[in-house]
Order: C-alpha cells, then structure tokens, then sequence
C-alpha cells in the first residue's frame, strides 16, 4: 500500500465518517403508510459492497502489476469523486424529501419527482453508490479493484432497481413509466 499524504489520509477518513453520519440519519426515516416491497434489495446491497471489497483488496494484493501509476494522484482522484458522490446522493435525499427511504415503500399518492438530479436519471442515488464504488477502487489505487468493486455494486444496484421500478409502476401507475420511459436508469444517455 503507498503511504499517503496526512492531510489526503485525513480528509478521507472524515469524508468516509461524514459519509456513514449521513447514511445513518437517512436510514431513520422510514413511510409508515407506505407499502413495503424491498424483497431483500437493501441486504443485497451491502453483501455485494462487502464482497466488492473484499475482491478489490485481494486484487490488490494477488496482482500488483495491475497497480495504478501514481497511486497518490489516484488517491486524490477517488476523494474527488468520493466527495462528488457524497454531493449527489445527498442532493437526491433532499430532492425526494419524505419519499427517500432506504427499503422500497411506495404508496398510490405518492407523485413522481422530476426536478433535482431526477431530471437527468431515474435513480440518482444510486448512481452516488457507483461513483462511490469507483472512489473507492481509485483509492485501492489497482485496475482490477476498480472493477471489481463497481462490478459487485453494479450487481446490487440491477437487482434493487428491478424491485423497485416494479413497486413504482405498480403503485405509482402511468405516471412512473411515462416517467421512466424518458429518463435513463444510473447513467444518462446510457443506462
């Protein structure tokens, strides 16, 4: 592992504490009235982050060859992004305001919000999730890490979307798909 730099250590450290603060008090909040179809999509979140992890640092550690040049500058780079994504999912928290929930709850009143980051992709939060995958393998500083880790995420994320856009269309109806059939997944233009 390179040493870094004490002030890129320590304003990762913090960027991943401020990242945990927030995630833990968006996680509190929750739609009682709304109806409940995560189908496990939020555990399987977290097992394909925990197993991306794992892939990246035995990646790193079995194949040094595929190490990033300046593992510093990578480092830097993945903070960036890091903070980038941090910015996003939070923006996404705020746009969607009460309908932000960690499970899937959806509720037939509930309307389609298409300001905010949800004008350019359907999920934007998890979009975050893959720029803070991406981070992550930037500061492993190894190719193969990096893919790994956006691979398992990625993985994660095609199955919560799956559930989740069923529940929408089912609850939300017509507006959803029309919606849906205009805006891209995680990556505009793309998917």
């Amino acid at each position: 592992m390179a040493q870094f730099p004490t002030a890129l250590a320590w304003l990762t450290a913090l960027s991943g504490v401020l990242w945990v603060v927030l995630e833990l008090r968006q996680s509190r909040h929750s739609r009682p009235e709304a109806r409940q179809g995560d189908r496990g999509s939020r555990a399987l979140i977290g097992v394909a982050a925990v197993v991306g992890i794992a892939l990246a640092v035995a990646a790193s550690r079995g194949l040094p060859g595929l190490a990033m040049g300046d593992r510093v500058v990578a480092a830097w780079c993945g903070l960036v992004l890091l903070l980038a994504a941090r910015a996003l999912r939070q923006w996404a928290f705020w746009t969607l305001g009460r309908y932000f929930t960690f499970t899937v709850q959806t509720s037939a009143d509930q309307v389609v919000v298409t300001t905010g980051p949800y004008r350019f992709v359907r999920h934007p939060a998890y979009t975050a999730l893959l720029l803070a995958a991406a981070a992550g393998g930037l500061y492993v500083g190894n190719w193969l890490s990096l893919a790994a880790l956006v691979v398992a995420v990625t993985a994660g994320l095609v199955y919560r979307i799956t559930v989740e856009e069923r529940a929408l269309s089912s609850d939300v109806g017509a507006a959803y798909r029309e919606y849906a059939a205009t805006h891209q997944r995680l990556v505009p233009f793309v998917w």
